[in-house]
């Protein structure tokens, strides 16, 4: 995932991309917009990577659909991530089993291994 970011009006930038973990935080150096950094990039890219934009632009869609990717609107990502979002809670928060709230989940690992000593001797 690329997150595109407009610097274009910042006098000296440079642009600076930042990775956390597979995702890739852009802003653009000075004079180039976030659009011509994204049309610059769906051009660049192999045809066979599946490339999918999120703009609400409608000349920006039309731009990158020429070049081979696929558009969601703003609004259709947004939706999107709060869905994900929502299968996340369901699936691991939700439904998580309870713990068994039993004395070795709720001591440090000292004193388990003092008690663990202890049984051990008898």
């Amino acid at each position: 995932m690329i997150l595109v970011f407009d610097g274009h009006l910042v006098k000296g930038n440079i642009g600076t991309v930042y990775q956390h973990h597979n995702i890739y935080v852009v802003y653009t150096k000075e004079a180039e917009t976030a659009d011509h950094y994204i049309e610059r990039v769906v051009h660049g890219l192999p045809k066979h990577y599946a490339i999918r934009v999120a703009t609400s632009d409608a000349l920006e869609q039309l731009i990158i659909l020429g070049n081979g990717a696929t558009r969601i609107s703003a609004i259709e990502l947004y939706h999107e991530v709060k869905g994900v979002e929502k299968n996340i809670r369901e699936r691991y928060i939700e439904k998580r089993p309870p713990k068994n709230n039993m004395l070795a989940d709720n001591i440090d690992k000292e004193a388990l291994e003092w008690i663990e000593k202890l049984r051990r001797t008898k």
